[in-house]
């Protein structure tokens, strides 16, 4: 079952969460578990087996705003344990230890945003946290594992699985705390990190539908109401052999990745050497960073918001603000600015030196070398060049999509990124004109969707097919993950590489939607991340296929990750929500370009793209920004809004605002 995300301003209970986190972690009846309120000075809990009652008392519990967050054991309890506090939370000696719990039943991660202590994530940093629980997820998905519990405890992300039950031992503890740790270093960044210490048999997790006051509420750092994302209908375990194999990988990964006290950066004689000071160094899940007085990449950013981060165990290196406007720059960039192409050879100890520096900057020559043929590069003089006979660029769409080219477009989720792909695919493949563009002649396309339901996409193709003047003629052809069965390729490997390209022939466009679900390499914020598929798009081109990549905004609004993408596009094309957007508007947007070759004046304004029905059919209306911009003004000053209360909700100044209302009146749309 998949739960809705409601503006949750005005709620601080949700009854239906509760009721189902209770049902599916303690589906048995009678089955004894204890629910807790922490944070007020005092531990308040109490044992239930009636989930009627435990829901009476969390309701009552859950309005004391002195209480930071409301809790649930993730195993059963001992059924002796209700004689501590029968059926009512109240202030007790003692919770449930390890010892107390009959045995394990779930599989709990919990991706936590790095922040200062006793503080509510800012929205940043709760969105990144739920994006690494939902590719977590799809990960486990396709290596077997069943649907989890899918929540959003207020602060980050987190999933429950059920797994086979084990018997509350050592054994099992050690199994379960493998596997996470196996994740964290996979998928830990030095924004998000996987919490590795939640292993232990009697923990604790959000009873989700509860109000989260992990701080006080501020503006940037609100508190939220926790919510059930999505519950499987019918829960499956996890089977302990699957646990087993993911434990597995971390030592392996420990092992890849490990190195000793030698060969490593010494990182404040590394900035003291460069001149950058610290003003602060401390300990963080893991890691020691190295806090600046300035930020790398931006100097009139506050102090203390900027480090450098090495992680304990391993010695790798990290870079971050948490400044928006820093957002996606890491190490990489921060190295490049501080000092350059210089080596570090000279801030590490030791006689493996260049092992680490080795790890950092060559991590694409060291994978795989011995397997990997030499490759041998073709120069020719500059009188052959300028005599080869190459074939002309003309565009696929005009002017913005040419052949041989490499495109982006990105937007928030849901803003109708699948309607703007599957319009283009149908324009591009049938010849006929696709928003304001035209589309000289068909060309053959191949739609490749890793995200959405194949009913969904089926419907959407068969509306918009129904809709449109002109059928496809030239090959159209699509690929989804409900036809497969043995999961997506990862397009970030040769081998998923190699399964794309045997459908490749007669192809004039690839459509990759999206890069987060299709391009599994690394971290998204990672330059080198990028590099495989980079290197793919330019094979492409050089076969005079063109490929248009589709991804994610972030809360900033800016592509999700490392802006070095951009480097080898052509186009870059940013899918914005209007500023009055309303969600039953469905696919609406303004199209802005942040990036076109060869594309300029008139071709590369801004305009607004709705679309709507019309007897029956779905039809693109378009308005220049201005246009739109008069329009909605005019709606407000109709609905009775104030001026100044329009300027806040269209986010423009008054004096925009007294503009526009001139402009209406003048083309008779306002005469008030």
């Amino acid at each position: 079952m998949i739960y809705g995300n409601p503006n949750t301003s005005n709620l601080t209970l949700r009854i239906e969460d509760v009721n189902d986190t209770f049902n599916f972690l303690h589906p048995i009846p009678n089955t004894v578990f204890e629910a807790c309120a922490l944070g007020s000075g005092k531990t308040h809990a109490g044992y239930f087996s009636d989930r009627g009652k435990a829901l009476a008392e969390v309701t009552r519990v859950n309005r004391n705003v002195q209480h930071k967050a409301i809790f649930i054991t993730l195993n059963p309890c001992k059924d002796a344990l209700l004689s501590r506090s029968n059926h009512e939370i109240k202030v007790v000696k003692s919770r449930t230890s390890d010892l107390d719990i009959m045995n394990i039943n779930h599989f709990y991660i919990d991706t936590d945003p790095v922040r200062p202590s006793d503080t509510n994530s800012s929205d940043e940093e709760h969105e990144l946290a739920l994006e690494m629980m939902h590719t977590i997820k799809k990960d486990l998905s396709e290596m077997g594992w069943p649907d989890p519990l899918c929540g959003d405890s207020g602060n980050g992300g987190m999933l429950v699985y059920k797994i086979e039950t084990q018997t509350n031992n050592k054994e099992s503890t050690d199994l379960i705390q493998r596997t996470l740790k196996a994740l964290a270093l996979k998928y830990d960044t030095d924004k998000v990190k996987v919490d590795t210490s939640v292993h232990n048999p009697a923990r604790l997790v959000k009873l989700l539908g509860t109000m989260t006051r992990k701080g006080d509420a501020t503006p940037d750092r609100p508190q939220r109401l926790s919510r059930i994302i999505s519950i499987p209908e019918q829960p499956e375990q996890v089977m302990h052999e699957q646990l087993k194999a993911l434990a597995g990988e971390q030592q392996k990964a420990e092992q890849k990745q490990k190195t000793n006290t030698e060969g490593r950066v010494d990182v404040r004689a590394y900035l003291n050497h460069y001149g950058r000071e610290i003003i602060k160094e401390k300990n963080q899940n893991g890691w020691t960073l190295y806090c600046l007085k300035e930020c790398v990449f931006d100097p009139s950013h506050t102090p203390n918001e900027a480090y450098i981060g090495q992680e304990d165990a391993t010695g790798k290196l990290s870079g971050s603000c948490f400044h928006n406007s820093c957002k996606g720059k890491g190490w990489d960039e921060a190295r490049q600015i501080i000092s350059g192409n210089a080596k570090l050879t000279q801030f590490m100890s030791g006689n493996n030196s260049g092992y680490q520096e080795q790890q950092q900057e060559n991590v694409e020559e060291t994978r795989d070398e011995e397997d990997t043929p030499k490759k041998k590069l073709r120069a020719i003089t500059i009188k052959d060049f300028l005599y080869l006979e190459l074939p002309p660029r003309e565009n696929i769409v005009d002017p913005w999509l040419p052949t041989q080219g490499l495109i982006m477009v990105y937007g928030y989720r849901g803003i109708g990124k699948t309607f703007f792909i599957i319009g283009l695919s149908l324009a591009v493949s049938s010849g006929d004109k696709f928003l304001k563009w035209e589309v000289p002649k068909p060309f053959s396309v191949l739609h490749i969707d890793g995200e959405m339901p194949a009913g969904t996409v089926q419907e959407r193709y068969a509306k918009l097919i129904a809709s449109q003047a002109k059928e496809p003629v030239a090959q159209l052809k699509i690929i989804t993950p409900d036809l497969q069965t043995s999961g997506m390729p990862n397009i970030a490997h040769p081998k998923g590489q190699e399964m794309i390209e045997e459908h490749l022939d007669g192809i004039d466009l690839v459509i990759v939607d999206n890069i987060s679900t299709l391009c599994r390499y690394g971290r998204e914020n990672e330059t080198e991340s990028w590099y495989p598929i980079q290197e793919w798009g330019l094979k492409l081109r050089s076969k005079r296929i063109s490929v248009v990549f589709v991804h994610h905004a972030g809360k900033g609004g800016f592509q999700r990750g490392t802006s070095s993408r951009e480097d080898v596009l052509d186009t870059v094309i940013n899918l914005k929500r209007p500023a009055d957007y309303q969600p039953e508007q469905g696919a609406r947007f303004e199209v802005h370009f942040e990036k076109a070759r060869n594309v300029y004046g008139d071709d590369v304004n801004p305009f607004e793209a709705k679309l709507e029905t019309h007897e029956g059919n779905l039809i693109w209306t378009l308005k220049d920004i201005e246009e739109s911009l008069t329009d909605r003004v005019v709606d407000l000053l109709k609905e009775g809004v104030k001026q100044d209360e329009i300027a806040d909700i269209l986010g423009v100044s008054k004096g925009t605002i007294s503009k526009h209302k001139y402009k209406a009146k003048q083309a008779g749309k306002w005469t008030g």
